[in-house]
This record gives C-alpha cells, sequence and structure tokens, in this order.
C-alpha cells in the first residue's frame, strides 16, 4: 500500500501551540489532508497519553485509530545542548519506560510537551536503541552579533575561551566553551523598543523575557508600572488589574514570545573607577622636544576630562601634528567650554579658524603627543583614525556613572548624538542604561550623494540617538545640562527598576537563514548579553546539529541513528551537499503547531509499506524487506527572502563572484548585497553526488494558494474556498489533488485554469522567482501554460530567464589594482 505520512507534530501542551490541537479533531483535518498515518507528538507527556488512549482504538502495540486515521506514537526531547532528537516509539509501554528512564534528569517530562532531559545526544540515543525506539536529529546566533564583554563590545565569530561576558545577572561570567557550526533553517529577528538592532536567534532559543498582559479597561498597549491611567482611574472609582504585579522574568522560546512582551536588559553593575592616567609612554614616543614641552607626565581622570572624550569622540579627529575639533558657528557654549578643559588638563590653548565657507570654526591643538594620546585611546586598534572606528577604552565602560555622565554630555553636545561608529554607539547606551535612561538609536543606511556633478558614496551607516527617559529624576538632571530634546514625559512604553530595562517587543519577523552560527557555553549564570537582549545557551532546529557537534558520530558517538529530519527550509537537494547524510532516511515532516489542513502536512512521507503500523514504518526507514519511502514533499526553499544573493535595497540578484567583485554593495543603488542561502550552501558543500536510493522531493504549495493564484482571490475567499471544498469532497483529500488524480478528471469537475496549475507544480514546469536580499521569492503560473489547451500542455517548454545582473565591464586598471 502507499500512504502519507506527517511523523512530526505537537500537541496543546507544549508551548506556542493551538488548543485545537485535540485527537479528533487531527484525525478529522488528517483525512481532509489526504494523511494516512500521523505522528502523535509529544507522547512522553502522560495528559497527551491519556487523551490518546482514550480517543483511540488500539490497531497493534505501536499503532493507534482515531476516525480512520492512524496514529504512530512520536515525541521531541531537547538534550543538555538542547538540540532537539525526534523519537518514534513501538509500543505505549516503551513510551512509559522511556519516561521513567528519563524522569531523574529531567524537571519537566511530567509536564511539558517537548520535554528537556539532561543528557547527552549519545546518553538519549542509546537508551533509545535499548528500547528499541527509532531516533534522529530533529531540528544560535549569527556571525556579526556584538556580545559584551569585560574586554570590550565584540563580534561572537571574534570571542574565545576564556573572555569574560556579560550576563543576564548584570555580571561578567567566563565563557567556558564557543561553538561554531553551520545552521540552514528559519531565524527570527525580534525588533524591541529603544534597541537599533533586532535580536537575531533561531526560533526555539531561549530569551529572558517577561509574557505581559493586555492593559486593563479597553486601554491599548499592555499593562505596565509606568501606565499613569492606573492612577486617573483611581480617582474615577475604577480598580486597574496591575496585572504588572504579578510579571516574573523567565526564559522563553523566541518563537513564544509575541509583540508587547517583554525582553529584560542587564545593567553592568560593575564600578572600577580610573584616578589618573600617565602620558609618559606618548611623551616618550615623541622625538622632538618641541612637543613634549609643557605636557604634563600624567593627568587626572576628572569629570571635565570625561566631558572632553565625549567632545572629541562627537568632533575630534587626528592630524599628523596634533588633534583638532570641528563645530558649527552656533556652538560657542561648546568651543569656550572645549578651550577651558584643553587649558585646565593639558596647558594648551587651541589656535581657532574661523572657516566662513564652510560656516564653522575649527579648534586645533598642534601637539603630537596629544595625537598620539587621543589616537591610541579613542579609536579601535589597527584601525584607520576615522569617525567609524572611535571607541572608548573598555576600562572606561566601568567608571563611576558620575564620570560617564560627563561623556555622554560632552558627546552628545557636540555631535547631537550621532555617530558612524557601531561599537561607540553601544558604549554610549551602556553608559545611558548605567545613569537610568536609553538612548534609542536609528539606523540611516549609506545613500548615494551627489557633490556637484560627481556621485560620491557614503561608506558607513549613520546612528541618530533619541533620549528616552523612565523618570522625571533622570529627565530633570538631562535638562540641567542643556539637553532637553526629549521624548513627552507621559509617553515611556517601557520601564526600569535600577537593575534592568523592560523593553518591549515592537515587531518579529522570520526568514531563512544559512550560514555560520555561534554558541556560547557560559559558566556559573549561562546566558549572554548581546547589543539587543539577554539570551541562554541556545538551542535550534536540526541543523543546530552542527552547531554543537562537528559531525554525526561526535554527537551519537557508537549509537545507532536512523533518519535524519530536514526541516521546512530544506529539502533533500540541500541536504545531500553534506556526505555524511547520505547513509541516512531523510523525513519530511510539518512540525505543525495547528491541525488546520495549511499546516498539518504541509510537508510529508510517502510510504511504501504492507500496511499503517510501527513496524511497517520502521521497516521503511530502515530499507528493509521491500518497505520504503517513495518520495519526500514540501515547501519550495527558493521561496525564502535570501535564496540567492542580492542587493538588500533593490533586491537586484548577483552572481556570488560579481557580489564579490563589487565589495557587496550594489552597482545600481549602492545598497549592501547580502550573500544568499545558495551560495552559502556551495561554499560550505562537500559533495556533488546523491545517493542512488534517495527517493525524489517534490515541491508543493497548499492547495488553496494554487487556487488562490489562479483566481486572483485571496486564500480565506468565498470563491477560492468553494474550489477548495469542492475537490475535497470528489476526490477525497488535498494530497491526493495535489499529486495523484489523473489531471483529465480535475478538469473535468473545475475546468482547464486551475487543473492546469495544478499540473505544472507537480511537474515543476512553473516560473519560480527566488527570493534575495531580504524579499520573498514569487511563484508565476507561465504563459505558455496559460494559453496552452489542456491537451497540448505535456510538451510545453518552460522559458526561465536569468535572474542575474550582469554588472560593468571592470577596466583593466581595476584587475592590476587588485592583482
Amino acid at each position: 500500500m502507499i500512504t502519507d505520512a506527517d511523523l512530526h507534530i505537537h500537541s496543546r501542551y507544549s508551548k506556542a501551540v493551538s488548543k485545537l490541537m485535540t485527537f479528533p479533531i487531527l484525525a478529522e483535518n488528517a483525512k481532509l489532508k489526504g494523511l494516512g498515518i500521523v505522528g502523535t507528538g509529544d507522547i512522553l507527556n502522560p495528559q497527551w497519553e491519556k487523551e490518546l488512549l482514550k480517543a483511540a482504538q488500539k490497531v497493534d502495540e505501536g499503532s493507534y485509530e482515531i476516525k480512520g486515521a492512524r496514529f504512530l506514537l512520536t515525541a521531541e526531547v531537547e538534550d543538555n545542548r538542547r538540540v532537539h532528537h525526534l523519537l518514534i516509539f513501538p509500543s505505549i509501554d516503551a513510551v512509559r519506560e522511556m519516561r521513567e528512564r528519563l524522569n531523574p534528569y529531567s524537571k519537566d517530562i511530567e509536564t511539558e510537551g517537548r520535554p528537556h532531559a539532561n543528557l547527552s545526544p549519545a546518553e538519549i540515543a542509546d537508551l533509545a536503541n535499548e528500547l528499541d525506539v527509532l531516533i534522529g536529529p530533529a531540528h544560535c546566533v549569527p556571525p556579526d552579533t556584538l556580545l559584551i564583554l569585560r574586554k570590550g563590545i565584540t563580534k561572537i565569530s571574534d570571542v574565545k575561551e576564556g573572555d569574560e561576558v556579560l550576563t543576564h545577572n548584570g555580571r561578567f561570567r567566563r565563557i567556558a566553551r564557543v561553538y561554531k557550526r553551520k545552521h540552514t533553517g528559519n531565524i527570527l529577528k525580534i525588533k524591541v523598543r529603544y534597541i537599533p538592532e533586532p535580536i537575531i536567534v533561531t526560533p526555539e532559543h531561549p530569551i529572558y523575557a517577561i509574557k505581559t498582559s493586555p492593559a486593563c479597561h479597553g486601554v491599548r498597549g499592555i499593562c505596565k508600572p509606568t501606565c499613569k491611567r492606573q492612577f486617573s482611574m483611581k480617582k474615577r472609582g475604577r480598580n486597574c488589574k496591575r496585572y504588572y504585579s504579578t510579571y516574573k522574568p523567565e526564559w522563553v522560546m523566541a518563537k513564544d514570545l509575541k509583540i508587547g512582551d517583554v525582553v529584560l536588559f542587564p545593567v553592568l553593575k560593575e564600578i572600577r573607577d580610573i584616578k589618573r592616567i600617565s602620558l609618559k609612554e606618548f611623551i616618550d614616543s615623541v622625538a622632538s622636544n618641541k612637543w613634549k614641552k609643557d605636557t604634563p607626565e600624567e593627568i587626572e581622570v576628572s569629570k571635565e576630562f570625561c566631558r572632553l572624550v565625549g567632545y572629541f569622540l562627537a568632533e575630534g579627529s587626528c592630524f599628523r601634528d596634533g588633534i583638532t575639533f570641528s563645530l558649527s558657528e552656533e556652538e560657542t557654549d561648546v568651543i569656550d567650554d572645549i578651550t577651558t578643559l584643553l587649558k585646565e588638563i593639558f596647558g594648551v590653548k587651541p589656535s581657532i579658524r574661523n572657516d566662513k565657507r564652510g560656516k564653522g570654526y575649527e579648534l586645533k591643538v598642534y601637539s603630537r603627543v596629544l595625537r598620539n594620546f587621543f589616537g591610541e585611546m579613542f579609536y579601535i586598534k589597527g584601525k584607520e583614525k576615522r569617525a567609524w572606528n572611535k571607541q572608548l577604552p573598555h576600562e572606561f565602560l566601568y567608571l563611576p556613572p558620575e564620570k560617564q555622565f560627563e561623556i555622554f554630555v560632552g558627546w552628545w553636545k557636540g555631535d547631537g548624538g550621532v555617530t558612524t561608529s557601531r561599537i561607540l554607539m553601544n558604549q554610549m547606551n551602556i553608559i545611558a542604561m548605567r545613569n537610568g535612561f536609553i538612548s534609542t538609536f536609528s539606523r540611516h543606511k549609506v545613500k548615494s550623494a551627489k557633490i556637484g556633478k560627481r556621485n560620491a558614496k557614503t561608506t558607513h551607516d549613520r546612528w541618530q540617538a533619541r533620549i528616552s527617559t523612565f523618570n522625571d529624576e533622570i529627565e530633570n538632571m538631562l535638562k540641567k545640562r542643556g539637553i532637553t530634546k526629549l521624548p513627552k514625559g507621559d509617553i515611556r512604553y517601557g520601564w526600569f527598576d535600577g537593575v534592568y530595562f523592560y523593553l518591549p517587543i515592537i515587531r518579529i519577523e522570520k526568514e531563512p537563514y544559512d550560514g555560520i552560527v555561534y554558541n556560547l557555553e557560559v559558566e556559573e549564570d549561562s546566558s549572554y548579553v548581546t547589543e539587543s537582549g539577554t539570551l541562554h545557551n541556545c538551542f535550534t532546529p536540526w541543523t543546530a546539529l552542527y552547531k554543537e557537534y562537528n559531525s554525526l558520530k561526535e554527537a551519537y558517538g557508537d549509537a545507532k541513528v536512523h533518519f535524519l529530519e530536514l526541516g521546512l527550509s530544506a529539502d533533500s537537494y540541500m541536504a545531500d551537499r553534506i556526505k555524511a547524510h547520505h547513509k541516512l532516511t531523510y523525513l519530511s515532516n510539518s512540525d505543525a503547531h495547528s491541525p488546520m489542513p495549511h499546516r498539518l502536512g504541509r510537508e510529508f512521507n510517502r510510504f511504501e509499506i504492507e500496511d499503517a503500523t510501527f513496524d511497517e514504518v520502521r521497516k521503511a526507514i530502515l530499507k528493509r524487506g521491500g518497505r520504503k519511502i517513495i518520495l519526500n514533499a514540501g515547501l519550495d526553499p527558493r521561496l525564502g527572502k535570501y535564496h540567492l544573493t542580492a542587493c538588500s535595497k533593490c533586491y537586484t540578484k548577483y552572481r556570488l563572484e560579481d557580489a564579490k567583485r563589487l565589495n557587496w554593495r550594489c552597482e545600481l543603488c549602492g545598497g549592501i548585497i547580502k550573500k544568499g542561502v545558495h551560495d552559502r550552501i556551495l561554499e560550505l558543500a562537500d559533495t556533488n553526488e546523491k545517493p542512488k536510493d534517495r527517493p525524489p522531493y517534490l515541491h508543493l504549495a497548499p492547495l488553496a494558494e494554487i487556487i488562490a493564484m489562479v483566481l486572483n482571490k485571496g486564500v480565506e475567499t468565498k470563491a477560492v474556498k468553494s474550489v477548495w471544498e469542492r475537490l475535497l469532497r470528489e476526490f477525497g483529500s488535498e494530497i491526493a489533488v495535489l499529486v495523484d488524480v489523473p489531471i483529465k478528471s480535475i478538469a473535468k469537475l473545475i475546468g482547464e485554469e486551475i487543473t492546469k496549475a495544478i499540473w505544472a507544480f507537480r511537474n515543476e514546469k512553473l516560473i519560480v522567482i527566488p527570493g534575495g536580499g531580504g524579499k520573498y521569492g514569487e511563484i508565476k503560473l507561465p504563459e505558455e501554460v496559460k494559453k496552452a489547451k489542456l491537451e497540448d500542455i505535456e510538451g510545453i517548454e518552460i522559458k526561465h530567464e536569468d535572474v542575474y545582473y550582469k554588472p560593468k565591464q571592470s577596466s583593466i586598471l581595476s584587475f592590476l589594482k587588485k592583482a
């Protein structure tokens, strides 16, 4: 017999799963979809087991039936490195034995749908093999993510074991281990109010957060301590619910967060004052005595010096013989302050040049000692001394808050909260937080500009700050220092309790990702703070196996692994580029959190077996007795937002070699070119071979979406639903219509137009415009198919246009420069 199966779903006992996930509803929708076998999911949860046994009839030890749908006993377990493993059980006794054996290592085995066990993959696999349970890997942070280390703000790709990272407790703890692996799958971008860069994680990565409640009495937004309506309501005799009083921070999986939930950002607690700084090495580095004359050998790190540092970070620069400050003609108070500070601290008086053409002033100090001092202290080492490479020495991040406030005041007065340095942007926010407020930075991406008739390209993004306060005392403190551009006092979306800033989520986006990802093992606190939020040690989809381990062998040791689950963002063609996968059977399952037909069975496996039982499915997975999987079906990865390498601004697609030659800048608009998943796979692949027994992979879309494409209507419209229901009444299931029913039979029922689209999907005769640069791909029905008669459709050849832009030919001189 041929039967279709979806072996990985979840129950309502897992987080973020529909309450409609009950066995009767699953059975009904499995029939509509055309699934002969469905995995129970979460069967290790005792309550879900009871519901199964109450609703189902036992077929054999490992198989149950509800309303004609067969259910196999399946579950997902998370190991001690938070890699997930799919289990398929031979019997209820094996389920109970596994539950009992995992109980000493799991705190949530009795309550959670997807339990965590403090065991290694090899230990879980050994246990599974002992109980005759089938096991395989089921379903991390990108390399540019910035972390707050004791030694400064650093890319996660550059951290090392032994470095100390800021944790959720506001303290530094040692990094015991750094993991670097390949990841192909979905990631979430979680944008938090007040923080410029989103948190970028895999869907199951834990984030330190609070699940909030809506504001009471119909007020928009969330219930929060800063809601001023609670006081006005009291005056009117109405009770405020004050749900916020019950809020409790917890580690929440990214996929379980929603807009309005609150992410916690800790304030750096450590204070290490610096009393004085020696200038002796900078004096000795200068040969000529004229530069050394009258320069003090050490200076006090006073509030005044800190304010001068702020001015330099905003308006200062180095030139061959000294330092300079460039200011507008309106900034006379700043000019006077800088002049006074230079005289008091260094004993020098700047020359002031009135640049009438530029409508500003230039303050110059001729001192190579100060040039070396400021150049060494306030720029990234090894980088050119330009604005985008400015930073504070990491030791300055631990100065007393009152000294740091002076740095902020000088920086703000000098440049109004603008910088092109991402490092400095993050440092200023750390300083602001230590003083009880937040610098909300907005990112202004580089654009081409014209100077006369000449096109000039800016090369670095600009960050513009806006100060956000959470209490009147801080607001008054800022106003006293001349910082008056502040938001209205009654607009406070988050709050601050002296230990954490509580920042609401305003946007969540999902997109595919393929590339290197990193994870840290942090001693004691098991967490780390990025520029955007507070994360726990990471856990992920199936490719996260390669986040934690270099190979299947390293993860599972000598224990046998029976299959590999592909996941929604991969197909067998992609997975086969890694040779270690070739010996394994692939399963394509939905990981459904809802029983609706557009979720359940959106990816499925077609089995050739004699009966819909565990024993027969086991034989097929192990390729025994002639049983086998003859088809994997699922979504087309080409539709992802980052499938091809493309410009993130105008979405022009580039071949990888052209993108590299253009230094990742779009030739048409100057936007940044982002490397695509397709090209990243090609970089990491170690084989072009394909196992001879690998079944085909069919790219499908839900039937309702195909109908909607032809009718040019919404998926939920009556017109689309009417055709969908008519097809299912006649042919029994969605999968039958998509895969099996003769095309002529479909045409006889609903006509040729939609029928031709179904044929095009089956035969992959569609025009797929791949996604890239952040724009989703598109599917179009070719004009050749639209115009053809049904009887002539088989011989149609589809012309696929080259989607890549061809850059202009480089001159021979550019090649010589590169050489």
